[in-house]
């Protein structure tokens, strides 16, 4: 009897969902697209049985279900546990030397994303020492976050993370967790009003950030307190260049029968952008781009498969391209004057890195996935190593590798969960420091307190 009024319950809950889903739709397109609401309306009633079913998942998966990938190299000789010389359990981060070990870069190597820490699944940063072994972590706790995860719904994906020279770090997850500013320890010391995602990188100062903000815009963030100092929204970068057709690429256009109307030039579909990545153009690295200047926004629309560089105080376009790549991320500045960025290659089977030069207008393919069997169809982050290393995050793999400047693999990594053999968590992002970085030395033993959630 107990049980059937639970079930009555749960489901006089799913219904309610299910209607404040449909309403919830039907007034967020009558307000951006009044005149076509009755078609809406029926899609969303169309899309309805999608939506049950999908929360009917999240009821009986677990929060991170969602967070596990295939092992692409499931059953590979080789591969032995990442040494732990922490007082956390840490499980399933395993490792093996690839053809080039002699070409592994000296330096530390940190791991954002999830993990199987003390049993379960955590976010978590990590710091592997020069001799590869795990030598920090920064516990990303839901009390530091100031988040319940006591729901029917996934866990958020960890997308982005600054590690400043106190040793504190700033992380950024996709959906509503508020950017936040953690210690050494994992203690907050700010959450920011700001939601940032995908990527987030200092300015040269020290004192602000960039990232990916609410409806896709460009935000900057102080980071002594975490407030919003400026947003550009994709209404403000078309206005700011009215010329410039591949920004409007996916407006929604029909013919328009017998009234030639031309006052709809603003509707646009909820992911007509999908920004990914903004990244400011160094100081240090302004000398070898001549035709921009430190702070150009360096800005990837997965929407549009474009790259573009943008004067944030204009909002003026100064270069672009997107004739070759489909559906990239993480475009980044190097210090030979070129740009590259993951091509995600999404549904062609292999990824790729593509390297621009945008003074020559050229560019070239510098790591072809097919040879290494890399794909990640989302997300995904890359690294130019000094002395002409490559340090790669193929995400939806659940895998990290490094090839030396010969072209071969000098190390793999890969984020097992040994609760599901065969599976991997997906990984965020792995970024190569070097041996002396300041923020390394900052780092100070923490005590593991017992009312940890982890």
């Amino acid at each position: 009897m107990l049980l059937s009024g639970w079930l009555r319950g749960l489901r006089t809950l799913l219904l309610l969902l299910c209607a404040l889903a449909l309403f919830a739709g039907a007034v967020d397109w009558s307000a951006r697209r009044p005149r076509d609401l009755p078609q809406h309306i029926f899609r969303v009633f169309a899309t309805a049985p999608t939506f049950v079913v999908q929360t009917l998942g999240n009821v009986l998966a677990g929060p991170f279900d969602s967070s596990l990938v295939p092992d692409p190299l499931a059953g590979a000789a080789g591969f032995r546990p990442v040494p732990n010389r922490t007082a956390y359990r840490i499980e399933g981060l395993v490792m093996r030397r690839g053809p080039s070990p002699d070409a592994l870069r000296a330096g530390w190597r940190l791991i954002y994303g999830i993990f199987r820490i003390d049993g379960a699944p955590h976010y978590a940063l990590l710091a592997l020492s020069p001799d590869l072994a795990i030598t920090h972590v920064w516990p990303i706790t839901d009390s530091a976050l100031g988040v319940d995860r006591q729901q029917f719904a996934q866990a958020q994906y960890p997308h982005g993370f600054i590690l400043l020279p106190d040793a504190s770090v700033v992380v950024a997850f996709d959906g509503d967790y508020h950017t936040t500013r953690l210690d050494v320890c994992g203690r907050r010391i700010w959450s920011s009003p700001a939601r940032l995602h995908h990527a987030l990188y200092a300015v040269d100062d020290g004192r602000s950030a960039w990232g990916v903000g609410e409806g896709y815009s460009l935000q900057q963030i102080d980071l002594g307190d975490g407030r919003l100092l400026r947003t550009i929204t994709m209404d403000q970068l078309r206005a700011a260049n009215p010329g410039l057709g591949a920004l409007e690429m996916q407006r929604l256009d029909d013919n328009a029968l017998g009234t030639n109307r031309r006052d709809d030039a603003q509707d646009f579909p909820p992911d007509a952008y999908h920004v990914n990545d903004v990244e400011p153009l160094p100081a240090a690295l302004a000398s070898a781009f001549p035709h921009f200047r430190a702070g150009d926004l360096l800005v990837s629309f997965r929407s549009l498969n474009m790259l573009a560089v943008i004067d944030p105080a204009t909002r003026a376009v100064r270069w672009m391209t997107n004739d070759y790549t489909l559906r990239q991320h993480d475009g980044n500045w190097n210090t030979d004057g070129t740009i590259t960025v993951l091509d995600n290659n999404m549904g062609r089977r292999f990824s790729r890195i593509l390297r621009f030069r945008p003074a020559a207008g050229t560019h070239d393919v510098l790591l072809d996935g097919q040879s290494l069997d890399f794909y990640t169809r989302i997300r995904g982050k890359h690294q130019l190593l000094p002395g002409g290393g490559l340090l790669v995050t193929s995400s939806q793999q659940g895998r990290i590798f490094e090839r030396g400047p010969d072209s071969r693999i000098a190390l793999e990594l890969l984020v097992r969960d040994p609760a599901h053999p065969g599976r991997n968590f997906v990984v965020s992002e792995a970024r190569f420091l070097p041996s002396d970085s300041l923020p390394m030395k900052k780092v100070t033993p923490c005590q593991k307190s017992s009312s940890s959630s982890f």
